[in-house]
């Protein structure tokens, strides 16, 4: 007779540790890399998913980042995450990242791209694009595929916090917390079957001289109040009270007992 009692004791415990695991990550969060392990040649990722940046050439880590460590990158050098479907960012994103560009390159510079090359699913959000911020994607009407640049200038050697948006109907540019720039832009991203490229493109190019921190990804879009928060704390939405999920809690609960 204490069998199944004891059986529903376990579940509890096991399903209230998970769910409260699964509570403080923002489930729209599809990549987050904070960039704090620095050793070994993967950087690793607090997103739901857990993807693997894997280090490329001569890549490294800095202990002199925005918000605690960073990767340095440089000309010949990026970062490279697998396909995968959560990625696939169609009708509505969110790409920010913060950025320390040490000179001009002679060509843009890449933060973060999906697709090796400017192909079907391909989208990318460059901190430096002949002047400015630029989100761009292939898939995009001609008016607006790489027509959203906005300010500051970031090849200064200081500091940027970079952002981008797509609602499906509109691109937003964000810089240092500022809305710097927005075009409208009716469409969707096609779901791509490539890598996910940072500091480069296909690693044969627009190569980041520099630094990049707080890589962070939405399958939403945010507000400039969020994107702010994001900026002042990149992870002020992975860690959070019980308290706060308790109806969360609570779900996770009632579906593992009825089951």
């Amino acid at each position: 007779m204490r069998f199944p009692y004891l059986t529903k004791f376990t579940v509890l415990f096991f399903v209230t540790s998970f769910s409260m695991t699964l509570a403080a990550v923002d489930p729209t969060i599809v990549l987050y890399l904070p960039f704090e392990e620095q050793k070994g040649k993967v950087a690793g990722d607090l997103s739901q998913f857990g993807h693997k940046a894997e280090f490329r050439k001569k890549t490294a880590w800095s202990k002199d980042g925005k918000q605690g460590g960073c990767i340095e990158l440089g000309v010949g050098n990026w970062l490279e995450v697998k396909d995968h479907n959560s990625l696939d960012l169609t009708n509505k994103m969110t790409i920010m990242f913060w950025s320390k560009l040490m000179r001009a390159t002679g060509e843009v510079q890449s933060g973060v791209e999906k697709e090796p090359a400017w192909q079907v699913g391909e989208y990318n959000l460059l901190p430096e694009y002949n002047g400015g911020i630029l989100l761009q994607a292939n898939d995009w009407p001609d008016e607006c595929d790489d027509e959203a640049i906005g300010g500051p200038i970031t090849i200064d050697k200081q500091w940027h916090h970079c952002a981008g948006t797509f609602d499906g109907k509109e691109i937003k540019i964000y810089g240092d917390g500022k809305e710097r720039f927005k075009l409208p832009c009716k469409g969707a991203v096609e779901k791509g079957t490539g890598n996910l490229y940072i500091g480069c493109r296909g690693g044969g190019g627009r190569w980041i001289d520099g630094f990049l921190d707080e890589i962070k990804m939405y399958n939403r879009v945010l507000t400039e109040a969020e994107i702010v928060e994001d900026m002042n704390d990149s992870m002020h939405n992975l860690d959070v009270s019980p308290k706060d999920k308790v109806s969360t809690t609570w779900a996770f609960l009632k579906k593992a007992i009825l089951h």
